[in-house]
C-alpha cells in the first residue's frame, strides 16, 4: 500500500529516480527474503524474554506495526515538503508526458505480464520442479532463495543497465531475458542449463518490473505519478491474485503432454513477454502529442 507513496516520493526528492527506484524495488525485495528470518529471531528473543508461547506471535505483529510507526516518524521528519511549482506549460516534457494517455495502459500490461512471471517462478515452480525435476524440499528452497538474490542483483544494477542502454531498451532487454528465461527453464531439464534459465528469468523480471515502474514515472505529470504507480501496483496485484488460477490449469492440463510436460504456463508467459517486449521501445519512437496552439 505504502509502496507508490514512495515511489513517487523519491521521483520528487532525490536527483536521480532511475538509482532511486531500483534501490527501492531492491529493498522491497529484500524485505520478503529477510521478514521471515526477523521474524524468526524476534520469536526467539521473545521466547529467551520469558513471553508466554501463545502470544509471542501477536508481539512479533505488535513489534513490526511499532517499526513502521517510527519509520513513517523519522520520514516526516527528514523529508522535505515539495516546493509549490506553477502549473507546467503545454510545450513542457510533463506536459506532452500527461497527454500521452496511451502509455499507462500498455504499461500496466507490461507489468500484468512481469507479475505472471513472478507467480510462475514461486508457485508454478513449486509444482514443476518436484514433479518434473526431483527437487526435494530443501533443493526447491535454496534455488528459490537464489532466484531471490538475484533478482535483489538485478535491481541493484539497473542505472547501470540504464547508463548503458537507456531506460526504454533495458526495460525490453528485461523481458527478452525473461522471456528466454522462462522457456529455458520449462524446456531445458537438466543443469546447469536450467538453473541459469531460471536465474536469467528472475534477473530479467527483476530489469523490467523496475523498468516499469521508472517508465510510469517518466511518462506521468507530478499531480498524476502516485495514481498511476498505485494503479501499476494494483495491476500486480491483481496478478497474483488470478495467474495462480491460470498457472494452475494450464499446468494440469500440460502434464500429460507427450513433449515436455508441464511446460505449457510457462511458455505462455514467455509469447506473452515477447509480445510487450517492443512496448517501452515504440513508446520511446512514438511521435508525442504537438502542444496546442
Amino acid at each position: 500500500g505504502l509502496l507508490p507513496v514512495a515511489q513517487a516520493a523519491v521521483t520528487e526528492t532525490t536527483p536521480s529516480a532511475v538509482a532511486a527506484l531500483s534501490r527501492l524495488a531492491a529493498t522491497s525485495q529484500s524485505a520478503i527474503v529477510l521478514g521471515p528470518l526477523a521474524a524468526a529471531g524476534l520469536l526467539e528473543v521473545f521466547a529467551l524474554a520469558g513471553v508466554p508461547p501463545h502470544l509471542r506471535l501477536r508481539c512479533v505483529f505488535v513489534g513490526t506495526a511499532l517499526f513502521a510507526a517510527a519509520v513513517l516518524a523519522v520520514l516526516g521528519t527528514v523529508v522535505p515538503a515539495a516546493p509549490s511549482t506553477a502549473p507546467a506549460p503545454a510545450s513542457s516534457p510533463t506536459a506532452t508526458a500527461t497527454r500521452d494517455s496511451l502509455a499507462q495502459p500498455l504499461l500496466r500490461l507490461v507489468a500484468l505480464v512481469v507479475g505472471w512471471s513472478l507467480t510462475l517462478s514461486v508457485y508454478g515452480y513449486g509444482m514443476f520442479a518436484p514433479r518434473f525435476l526431483g527437487y526435494d524440499q530443501a533443493r526447491l528452497s535454496l534455488v528459490l532463495s537464489a532466484g531471490a538474490l538475484v533478482t535483489i542483483a538485478s535491481q541493484l544494477s539497473f542505472p547501470t543497465l540504464v547508463a548503458a542502454l537507456g531506460l526504454h531498451a533495458a526495460s525490453a532487454a528485461g523481458l527478452l531475458t525473461l522471456a528466454l528465461g522462462l522457456a529455458g527453464q520449462a524446456l531445458l531439464r537438466h543443469n546447469p542449463l536450467h538453473a541459469a534459465s531460471y536465474l536469467a528469468n528472475r534477473f530479467g523480471s527483476g530489469v523490467a518490473d523496475t523498468a516499469t515502474a521508472a517508465l510510469v514515472a517518466e511518462y506521468s505529470s507530478k499531480r498524476d505519478r502516485a495514481n498511476n504507480l498505485a494503479l501499476i501496483q494494483s495491476t500486480r496485484a491483481g496478478a497474483r491474485i488470478l495467474t495462480p488460477l491460470l498457472t494452475g490449469h494450464l499446468f494440469a492440463r500440460s502434464c500429460n503432454f507427450a513433449r515436455a510436460p508441464g511446460a505449457l504456463p510457462f511458455l505462455a508467459d514467455a509469447a506473452c513477454a515477447l509480445l510487450v517486449a517492443p512496448i517501452p521501445l515504440y513508446l520511446k519512437r512514438r511521435p508525442q502529442p504537438a502542444p496546442p496552439s
